[in-house]
């Protein structure tokens, strides 16, 4: 998304793009990280308006203390994104 990431053997810090602009990613893989699809899906959000970013291989989502994947989508609704 054209972040810049360091990181040291306590922290991860992440710094916004020096435009300022989140970029889309076109696929990204989260079948070894699927917990953090939720943090991605929301970044992926605030990219510019009509870029296209995907997430595959988290289906197991659907299987923990509730359908994460559904709940994403249902309130996120709330504020006006766009899952499609």
């Amino acid at each position: 998304m054209g972040c810049h990431v360091s990181q040291t053997p306590t922290s991860t810090t992440v710094r916004a793009p020096a435009d300022g602009i989140l970029k889309p990613i076109a696929s990204v893989d989260m079948s070894t990280m699927t917990d953090a699809f939720m943090t991605a899906a929301v970044l992926m959000a605030l990219a510019p308006p009509g870029s296209v970013s995907r997430i595959t291989n988290i289906s197991n989502q659907r299987d923990k203390e509730c359908n994460r994947i559904a709940a994403m989508v249902t309130g996120t609704d709330m504020a006006y994104f766009d899952w499609r």
